[in-house]
């Protein structure tokens, strides 16, 4: 039985901490986070999710300076293929690189605004899950596949934007998780495989009704990052506490002199 780091006591279930002192140290987490300042803020989550706060910084960053250079918040075609959009044609002429800068370039706010809000919260998760390597390399692998699926299904279009590589986070996070090789405990009533299902199928039929947003760049990243989820099956993870359960009541042979004895001789 695991041992509360603590109050160090034994206790059932997964985790560092007893219940007790888990219920004593959420509530205490939750305190300090109202006292805490934006920045303060800010600086704990780069601290615990330092790629996925570098990813969504430089994607703020490639957006504002953007905005300075073109004196808009809403970009021309002109504009976004100048800051690497992945213009199909350009792409087959030889500039493949843009197959990896579109992954940074998006074209107003509420494109950029959504898709960060997406990545906060699925690259927290994959970040802790995985680990900060294998997460930057299977989130540009999979946001490469994305633009690569978008430029066959359209090569005359222009694609940008992060979308394709937040699919493949939910990928490489659908997999493990379905195959039971990765556990997320979370407070919420829903399973996390449940939240990243109704995630796909919803954005899914957003794009398919929404004419300017490519579904098969939505496809490929969500395809690829199933697949990439297989090569993080090899052990099994843990991300949270498990909920603990009742302990039940000790038998009156299990209060006897003799056996609390045997057991404090054991340990």
């Amino acid at each position: 039985m695991p041992i509360c780091a603590r109050c160090g006591t034994e206790f059932s279930g997964n985790g560092n901490l007893c219940p007790a002192c888990y219920a004593k140290a959420t509530a205490t987490v939750a305190t300090a986070r109202a006292r805490r300042s934006a920045s303060e803020q800010a600086a704990s989550f780069f601290r615990v999710a330092p790629v996925t706060a570098a990813l969504i910084a430089i994607n703020v960053i490639i957006y504002v300076a953007m905005v300075a250079t073109s004196k808009s918040i809403d970009f021309s075609i002109d504009t976004l293929v100048a800051w690497g959009g992945s213009a199909g044609i350009l792409v087959h002429q030889g500039q493949w690189w843009r197959l990896f800068t579109s992954m940074f370039v998006h074209a107003n706010p509420i494109h950029i605004g959504f898709n960060m809000l997406c990545l906060l919260q699925l690259g927290l998760l994959a970040e802790r899950a995985f680990g900060r390597i294998p997460y930057l390399l299977a989130y540009l692998a999979t946001g490469i596949c994305a633009s690569l699926t978008s430029n066959y299904v359209h090569p005359t279009t222009l694609g940008v934007g992060a979308s394709g590589a937040i699919f493949g986070v939910a990928g490489f996070l659908l997999t493990p998780i379905a195959l039971k090789r990765l556990t997320i405990y979370t407070t919420g009533k829903s399973t996390m495989l449940k939240t990243l299902v109704l995630f796909a199928v919803y954005n899914l039929a957003i794009g398919a009704a929404i004419p300017v947003i490519d579904n098969s760049a939505h496809v490929g990243g969500l395809v690829s990052g199933l697949i990439v989820g297989l090569f993080f099956c090899g052990r099994q993870r843990t991300v949270g506490f498990a909920p603990q359960r009742a302990a039940s009541p000790a038998s009156a042979d299990d209060q006897s002199i003799e056996s609390r004895s045997s057991r404090e001789i054991g340990r």
